[in-house]
């Protein structure tokens, strides 16, 4: 191995319509080649960044959930998870009670990416483009 090359997927490595283009896609695969570790890192959900990265036919490092996660793929390996607790995730929901912030947790892929939130807490403008979001990646909310 040469070396790590770590990027983000969302408009690093896709283009406006969240794809790989093929010059990207040749590209990293000859980084491959030339023995380049590469790591593909997310914000968004397991779901959502395979999806991305699905045609990609080397070995890569895939990191979703910013950074509670790593996989080693294409075997889909995971190599470590540090996820909130039910607990946790009672004191970030009781912190958001009236702010501007949308309280929205993800379960693991090994529990199935479901997403959990609750829209009547929200303005319809701060729903309506997360339905948005919701009905373009496939995921399960």
């Amino acid at each position: 191995m040469k070396g790590l090359i770590a990027l983000d997927i969302d408009g690093t490595v896709t283009g406006d319509d969240s794809r790989i283009c093929p010059a990207m896609h040749n590209y990293l695969r000859e980084l491959s080649r030339l023995h380049w570790r590469l790591a593909f890192m997310t914000g968004r959900t397991f779901v959502y960044g395979f999806t991305q990265l699905q045609a990609c036919p080397f070995p890569y490092l895939f990191v979703p959930y910013n950074g509670a996660a790593a996989y080693e793929m294409p075997q889909r390996r995971l190599l470590f998870a540090t996820y909130l607790t039910a607990g946790s995730l009672e004191i970030v929901a009781e912190a958001c009670e009236g702010l501007q912030a949308v309280c929205f947790f993800h379960t693991s892929s090994e529990l199935g990416d479901v997403g959990y939130w609750r829209p009547s807490c929200y303005e319809p403008e701060v729903v309506a483009p997360l339905i948005k979001r919701w009905r373009s990646t496939g995921e399960t909310w």
